[in-house]
């Protein structure tokens, strides 16, 4: 969490936090452990699904993306600029995306990972910035 988080090239909003535990429990998930008897990760051990790497692993938490919107020959735009949070691990290797036009979550299999430009920065810094802080209980600083 704390290594994913200092990573990101612009602040993590509040209400993002859930999408980041998601995404590092994702990734915790992935990986056997010595605990257990066998070499099978907790993830394939608990759904029996292995995981679709080419898909899964593609994309990291925070990555900006354009996702496929859909065609319907118009000039209406094709794709639309977002934020991965995490993999949905689902059978069509779908994740979750965090829309920055309209602050919604919208599910999707294609996707094109594009480079973090300083526009896409100073947006989810302007986000992060509109929030509130949470409030924290009583003694806690």
């Amino acid at each position: 969490y704390r290594c994913v988080k200092a990573g990101l090239p612009w602040k993590l909003a509040h209400s993002r936090v859930k999408d980041l535990v998601a995404y590092s429990v994702s990734r915790i998930n992935l990986r056997s452990s010595t605990s257990l008897s066998t070499t099978l990760s907790p993830r394939v051990l608990f759904t029996g699904m292995k995981p679709n790497f080419k898909k899964e692993l593609s994309l990291a938490f925070g990555d900006y993306v354009e996702v496929h919107n859909g065609t319907n020959n118009t000039s209406r735009e094709r794709s639309l600029p977002c934020i991965a949070p995490y993999p949905l691990e689902n059978s069509t290797g779908s994740w979750l995306f965090w829309n920055i036009s309209t602050r919604s979550y919208l599910r999707r299999s294609h996707w094109v990972k594009m480079i973090t430009t300083s526009l896409i920065t100073t947006a989810m810094d302007g986000d992060a910035a509109q929030e509130r802080p949470a409030a924290s209980p009583v003694g806690v600083a």
